[in-house]
């Protein structure tokens, strides 16, 4: 369809929806007169505020959906974002222009918010890279737009079929983008420079690590990705929020860590795209990536300490990609466990039980790499197992002493009955149940979290067992 059938299908809904001036509405979105896209802003939000309009604007005469007819409305708004952030590149009110930014990138998120159930791939794919791409200025965070565009991101993904739909490499882009906001790296760093930093090497020159963030489109309007480089330039006058780099030794300082509201965003998304069924966390087309996302959830317990706001979603996120990644990437997940195992069980002391299950259930999965025969070239070779157990078992033996720990479990919630071979206490038999007794009537989820505990304080026993038995055959 081109761009004039299109206009002329969205003006003739329009007129049923209720705006008979969509036209004069988007070239007021178009225009180089300040005060004319502000009209138009508030005319946008004005006519889509009514629920009717937003559920026919995209029905076309015959009745039939046409969700591409909201791209020209989307494509009017980039219009006025990127009017707003030119007037501020050339230093014109600054402080007005910087306003006016932030109203044009919180109607892009309203409307998104409020058109996202009736969206296809065309729209979101404009809006993915429209807001990937202009939430970022000369390699800064863009703080007039940057919170509007994060939660509008989220809302997107937030809609499964979205997420359902989207392509690797859009995938790939977020996760990048939303892991550098969160540890502090330079925004455009990507998953290759992550890995890089796994071998020691001369520290790299950064200038191209900043593409030019001036937005090309084809034919349609569509926005597409640049491939020129720049390196950033600090005399924009656009408010923007350093990007700065904090390397491991900075966990000494975590408690001065502060957290921004970016940060808690983007940890939201990271959340949804990383624990999403269809990610592409092991990707053949990315075959460094799996390695770089332990690394930086390995760097994550470097720098925040286990009260920030963060952690929920952190714990959500390890509990889901560890057990994958324990099956595909065997030496990446024994070097994260071996780097991360301390930090880890530092949280523990939480008084939060939700992380705490979810803790548990990564310790579980972590803990046969804490005694997996190990690869000399794969990690740190002075990791001190036994200790480490040591410390696990210690942190378990307590939680029944500790006020915030859990209830024990009770007989009054097992059933005793004799598992047959093929389920009882066996790997990959059934949960909860051994070889005498099982669940029974009224187990919970805090009598769930006390079996699964005592199942690793079992572990811990017996491989204490087994090294000692190994010891005694030696001597």
């Amino acid at each position: 369809m081109t761009s004039l059938s299109l206009g002329s299908q969205l003006h003739a809904s329009s007129v049923r929806g209720g705006m008979d001036n969509l036209g004069e509405v988007l070239d007021g979105l178009k225009s180089s007169g300040a005060k004319a896209r502000q009209e138009a802003l508030t005319k946008i939000r004005e006519v889509f505020a009514q629920d009717k309009v937003v559920a026919k604007f995209h029905i076309d005469a015959r009745g039939r959906s046409k969700p591409e007819a909201w791209l020209v409305v989307f494509q009017g708004l980039f219009s006025a974002v990127l009017s707003e952030k030119e007037a501020i590149a050339k230093k014109k009110a600054i402080a007005t222009a910087q306003k006016r930014l932030t109203d044009a990138a919180s109607t892009v998120r309203w409307l998104t918010e409020r058109t996202v159930h009736h969206m296809n791939d065309k729209v979101t794919k404009a809006l993915f890279d429209h807001l990937i791409h202009t939430m970022v200025h000369r390699g800064e965070v863009l703080t007039p737009v940057a919170l509007d565009y994060i939660k509008a991101l989220r809302c997107i993904i937030s809609f499964a079929p979205h997420l359902e739909q989207m392509e690797d490499a859009i995938w790939v882009t977020i996760v990048e983008r939303a892991f550098n906001i969160v540890l502090g790296d330079p925004v455009r760093s990507s998953f290759d420079d992550d890995t890089a930093n796994l071998s020691p090497a001369p520290e790299a020159d950064d200038s191209d690590l900043f593409d030019d963030d001036r937005m090309d489109v084809d034919s349609d309007g569509d926005p597409l990705h640049s491939s020129s480089r720049k390196r950033p330039r600090s005399d924009s006058g656009i408010a923007v929020r350093p990007s700065t780099h904090r390397s491991a030794s900075h966990h000494k300082d975590r408690k001065l860590v502060s957290v921004s509201h970016e940060q808690v965003e983007f940890m939201a998304v990271l959340s949804l795209l990383l624990r999403s069924p269809g990610a592409p966390i092991i990707s053949s087309g990315y075959p460094s990536q799996a390695r770089a996302i332990l690394l930086r959830l390995q760097r994550f317990l470097d720098i925040y300490p286990a009260d920030t706001s963060l952690i929920h979603d952190y714990i959500a996120i390890l509990s889901s990609v560890l057990p994958s990644l324990s099956l595909n990437r065997v030496f990446d997940v024994q070097n994260f466990t071996r780097s991360s195992w301390d930090d880890l069980l530092g949280l523990w002391g939480t008084k939060n039980k939700k992380i705490r299950e979810g803790l548990v259930v990564i310790l579980r999965v972590l803990f046969p790499f804490t005694t997996f025969e190990r690869n000399a070239q794969n990690g740190n070779s002075t990791f001190d197992s036994a200790g480490s157990i040591a410390r696990l078992s210690s942190l378990l033996k307590g939680e029944a002493e500790n006020r915030w720990g859990g209830s024990g479990l009770s007989l009054d919630v097992l059933r005793l009955e004799v598992a047959t071979s093929h389920v009882g206490g066996k790997p990959g038999g059934v949960a909860f149940v051994a070889k005498t007794f099982r669940s029974g009537w009224n187990f919970e989820e805090g009598q769930a979290l006390a079996w699964v505990i005592l199942e690793l304080q079992a572990d811990c026993v017996g491989e204490v067992f087994n090294s000692n038995s190994l010891l005694n055959l030696c001597h």
